[in-house]
């Protein structure tokens, strides 16, 4: 299961997992993402998103912080937009991540954000087609 942690507090962290997914073209899956806030569980929340979304959020964390993401990823379908700022006096990274409403925020590294976008693409291809 692909888990992104706070810098400063382990505790925090966001994860994702795969419920169902279709590797076909014009296909996607059903995904399921946590976000626990000093060990305590704040959000878990089920949500589909076709390939063509994955395809874009996958590069984006593998690749982050590629200028033309500018600090923000969104898609046309539901839930999870994530906006980004840097923090030079540490060389972190804020993640703000946006679902209906809600704010959870991470303080992470570009690199454990790569890292992220590598663990969530090795798990759609060992996700077994539904």
């Amino acid at each position: 299961m692909p888990i992104l942690r706070d810098k400063h507090s382990p505790e925090t962290y966001i994860d994702f997992s795969v419920i169902k997914h279709d590797p076909r073209a014009g296909e996607g899956g059903y995904y399921t993402y946590q976000y626990v806030h000093n060990a305590k569980l704040i959000a878990e929340v089920q949500f589909g998103w076709t390939n063509m979304v994955m395809e874009s959020f996958i590069p984006m964390l593998k690749e982050f912080t590629q200028p033309k993401w500018n600090g923000y990823f969104s898609h046309f379908e539901e839930n999870i937009e994530i906006k980004w700022l840097y923090e030079y006096k540490t060389d972190q990274y804020l993640l703000i991540l946006m679902d209906s409403g809600y704010l959870f925020t991470l303080k992470t590294s570009k690199e454990a954000i790569q890292v992220f976008g590598q663990q969530l693409e090795q798990e759609l291809k060992l996700a077994l087609p539904h």
